[in-house]
């Protein structure tokens, strides 16, 4: 071993190559409710908090909000002389953020040396992917709109769906 190397990873001979030691633990919690009136319009909130220990401590837990909004239409009173063949309709949009918190490895967030010989003389290089000790999970967020259709008592429906995401 080297000097200022600890761990069998950075030895310059390894005695086995499989070997790995990776301490990372994922933990997150979810609150969700839904709020309706008469089964006509429902609105969702929901959160999320998310943590992962290959962040740094002060910025490890992040918060994933999310919110959404359905109206069914064929619930109305102007709906019900529509006819039999027009079964039901509602409207419905959503927005949310999510995250990506096994992006990276447990201690990708620091910069680390590669361990070679070169002639029989153990030796390391800094590793060409340096590290970031202030990295974040990746974090997108998603508008997302639709219609759902459903005809002849509900035998024959169409989901109609537009959204953008943003990374």
């Amino acid at each position: 071993m080297l000097p200022g190397i600890t761990t069998i990873n950075g030895a310059a001979t390894k005695l086995d190559p499989r070997y790995t030691d990776d301490q990372r633990q994922v933990y997150g919690a979810f609150l969700q409710e839904t709020f309706g009136y008469r089964n006509i319009a429902f609105l969702t909130l929901a959160a999320r908090i998310d943590g992962a220990t290959s962040f740094p401590k002060d910025t490890r837990n992040y918060w994933y909000p999310k919110a959404s909004l359905a109206w069914n239409i064929s619930e109305m009173d102007f709906w019900k002389g529509m006819g039999s063949w027009f079964s039901s309709a509602r409207i419905r949009g959503s927005w949310g953020l999510a995250g990506n918190l096994s992006g990276i490895g447990s201690y990708d967030r620091f910069t680390s040396y590669l361990s070679a010989t070169i002639n029989g003389i153990a030796t390391y290089n800094i590793n060409p992917a340096l590290g970031n000790p202030l990295v974040e999970p990746e974090r997108a967020s998603e508008l997302e709109g639709g219609v759902d259709l459903s005809f002849l008592n509900n035998k024959l429906g169409v989901v109609f769906t537009v959204y953008n995401k943003r990374l």
